[in-house]
């Protein structure tokens, strides 16, 4: 009798989550149509408001107004670390990961517990591990960070704003003259750190990899909201701001931010559509034994309800990304 309840109660469970399932994948698509309507408008409003600006020659005039400047951003100073030679980054961020023991619940749960060596960021305290011996987690020798430049400047305008407001760094495509100890590996462009000198042929325990996200210096657009005569950006970090790599003109760069808008949109699309679909499949699964697509296709039981759900899940894409386009 208690067993049939626990049987109950987990079938229960399952059908919860099937239709929160099912529930999250339409809500993504519908948001997904929905936040690509608004950021269209969005777009459009904002172009009609931006002007073309020179950023070698600050305007009072523009003061409060939406401006696209196009010029070099660039400092007097370099950034370096143990690793790096000093070179012209506006911010470098340091990314690092050790090959080290991490503890995880077992498949069977309980309080049983398994350990795997894998490569993982930053330090695990292992004292914190059900099982220390033979699980020793040897000591991060470098930490992350996030350093800028203190003297920058965009055109004739401070530089400074604009790098407290950044917000997304690219990778810094590493080369063996850009350090300090040419003898260290670089692969998958991170910077391989053997514990031991002698190495091995694969990775060992404390072996780190190091690698770098950043703004060089050099050409880039910026979109905002002009402050003044020598602030383009605000002090505030959370001052709204595009900024892309290269000099481009205003139409490039809204065409540019609407291909990514329309990037983002179309993957969170398909994402519901796929997360529809299991929701949908594993609402019907319990009548997945009297499905049958016969004569029609040779399917029956849970490959034909498969179908069926997929069929479904594409018609709501593709009527998701009809309304997105249409508005």
């Amino acid at each position: 009798m208690i067993l049939k309840r626990l049987r109950s109660g987990t079938a229960r469970v399952q059908r919860g989550l099937a239709v929160v399932t099912l529930a999250c994948g339409f809500l993504m698509m519908w948001g997904s149509a929905r936040g690509s309507n608004q950021s269209e408008s969005n777009n459009t409003q904002v172009r009609r408001q931006a002007i073309e600006i020179d950023p070698l020659l600050p305007d009072g005039k523009n003061n409060q107004s939406i401006v696209v400047a196009a010029g070099r951003f660039s400092s007097p100073q370099t950034i370096e670390d143990e690793l790096l030679k000093p070179g012209k980054f506006l911010i470098l961020r340091r990314r690092v990961e050790m090959y080290q023991w991490a503890e995880s619940r077992a498949a069977m749960g309980g309080n049983d517990f398994q350990y795997n060596l894998g490569w993982h960021r930053g330090q695990i305290d292992f004292f914190t591990f059900k099982e220390t011996t033979g699980h020793e987690n040897p000591l991060l020798r470098y930490e992350e960070f996030t350093k800028r430049v203190e003297a920058s400047s965009f055109g004739a305008f401070s530089g400074d704003g604009l790098l407290r407001s950044v917000q997304n760094l690219l990778p810094i495509s590493l080369t063996p003259e850009m350090l300090k100890d040419p003898s260290l590996k670089i692969e998958e462009n991170k910077i391989l750190i053997p514990r031991s000198p002698a190495g091995g042929d694969g990775p060992a325990l404390g072996d780190m990899r190091v690698w770098y996200e950043g703004l060089l210096e050099g050409d880039y657009t910026v979109l905002t909201r002009q402050v003044d005569e020598r602030n383009l950006v605000g002090a505030n970090s959370g001052h709204a701001m595009v900024l892309r790599v290269g000099r481009l003109s205003v139409d490039e760069l809204f065409k540019a931010e609407a291909q990514e808008t329309a990037r983002v949109s179309s993957g969170l699309l398909y994402m519901g559509g796929i997360i529809f679909f299991i929701g949908l499949y594993s609402v019907l699964a319990p009548l997945a034994s009297q499905i049958t697509l016969r004569p029609k296709i040779d399917l029956e039981g849970a490959p034909a309800l498969a179908l069926l759900c997929a069929a479904v899940s594409a018609v709501a894409v593709v009527i998701f990304f009809v309304v997105g386009q249409l508005g």
